[in-house]
């Protein structure tokens, strides 16, 4: 389960750049999941403020929301998205 929890950090994201806003993913998620993820749902809130005690990062969320590429709301929603990705055509 740990896996299935860590594996959203930066799939499918822009391993090019070193840019936290394009590189890493955050997913809102419920208290179970941010409970369970013990936070690191909010990987971007994690990296752009390493300083920042984890049962502070979702004020932050918003913010990330607007100017993050990757940002999802529910583990689920990522899922949907991760294997859609897998099922896609190679060109």
């Amino acid at each position: 389960m740990h896996f299935l929890v860590e594996l959203p950090e930066h799939i499918l994201c822009d391993t090019e750049t070193t840019n936290v806003l394009r590189n890493t993913r955050s997913i809102g998620g419920s208290w179970l999941s941010t409970w369970y993820a013990i936070g690191n749902n909010l990987h971007i809130e994690h990296h752009a403020a390493r300083s920042v005690p984890i049962n502070q990062l979702p004020a932050r969320h918003e913010e990330t929301r607007r100017f993050a590429r990757h940002v999802e709301g529910t583990y689920t929603d990522f899922y949907r998205k991760l294997w859609q990705a897998l099922r896609a055509p190679t060109r």
